[in-house]
Formats: C-alpha cells, structure tokens, sequence
C-alpha cells in the first residue's frame, strides 16, 4: 500500500505542519519510508521560483522541468465604483484576449473568498463574444487548490491578508495553479 500526499505548503486552512508522525501513528505498519520530490512538473521554472519566495526560499531550491514568462504585474484602479466595473472588465477581456493569443484553453481569477468571486463573476456578466474558446473561472483559492489552469491571475494579490501566515500560504497555493502563465492582480477595484 502507498499513500502520497501533496504540498505541505499548499494549506489554506492554516492546517500546516509535518504530518509524518500523525500518519505513523495512524498506519502503524513497519516499513515506513518518506519521500520528498523535489522537481514541480505543473508550472514553469519562473512561477516556482516566484512561489518559493513567498515561502522565503532562495530561488532553484525546487526544480521545474520548464521554462516560461516571468509573473505579471498588472495594477487596476478606478477612482469610483462605475470606474472600477469598466476597469474590470477591460482588464479581464485583456486576460481572456492574451491566453487565447497564445493558445491556451484555461484562465482562472482567483479570490481571497467565495463572496469575492461570485462578485466578480456577476460584475463581468457575459464575456463577449469571441471567447468560447476559453475556459475562465472565478474561484476562491481553497476552491482552486489541487487544480491547475494554464493562466491564473490571483485578484488583490497585493492585499494585507496574503502578508499574514496563513495568507502567504493560500497567496502561494493560488501562484502554484498556473501552469504556463501567472498574473497578479495588484489595487483591484470592488466588484
């Protein structure tokens, strides 16, 4: 029997630690051996190295098996709440436009919270057309966690809550579910 277990640092539950000694304690089997990989095959070497300094690792501490763009930093702005609407939606149209520029078929947004992205989904209303190609998604991180798209752009990335330990951590979790490309999300606007 196996048992693998993911990403310790993907916990946006603040469920963190080494859970080595609870699975012992729960498989009392002998032998027990760990293995620890050290290689990312979802996201290109600049995410996992733009990851890993979330978590306050050098850069290359985890390898990756290819290369792409460096994360993105796109700040939005709206003086009002009308402002922020159309900033939104022409920032979003921006997103859709270029992933599927460059071929890709996913583009998820990713919120602190559920509230946030079902605002966000209702504030843009249909995208236009020419996009059916494209697979966007509005999703809260916890939500988002063990998936992967091939663009992800993590809304208010720039917040306070993801300086707090338990918000480095799902601030890590949503950069980890880009696959090709990763967007951050900087003064974004109320929904």
């Amino acid at each position: 029997n196996m048992l693998l277990v993911g990403d310790s640092d993907q916990a946006v539950f603040g469920n963190t630690g080494d859970f080595v000694d609870r699975i012992k304690a729960i498989i009392p089997r002998r032998p027990f051996k760990r293995y620890v990989l050290g290689t990312n095959y979802r996201s290109t070497k600049e995410i996992v190295d733009f990851s890993s300094a979330i978590l306050g690792l050098e850069p290359g501490t985890i390898d990756s098996v290819r290369s792409g763009e460096v994360p993105e930093e796109l700040t939005l702005a709206g003086d009002n709440a009308e402002d922020g609407h159309a900033v939104l939606k022409a920032a979003v149209k921006t997103l859709c436009e270029g992933a599927l520029a460059r071929g890709h078929e996913s583009l998820a947004v990713l919120t602190r919270t559920r509230g946030e992205a079902k605002e966000l989904a209702v504030t843009l209303g249909e995208l236009p057309d020419g996009f059916s190609e494209l697979r966007v998604y509005f999703l809260p991180v916890y939500l988002a966690k063990g998936l992967e798209f091939d663009e992800a752009a993590v809304w208010n990335s720039d917040s306070d809550y993801y300086r707090s330990r338990e918000g480095r951590l799902a601030y890590y979790t949503a950069c980890t579910r880009a696959l090709h490309r990763l967007i951050l999300l900087k003064d974004c606007p109320e929904a």
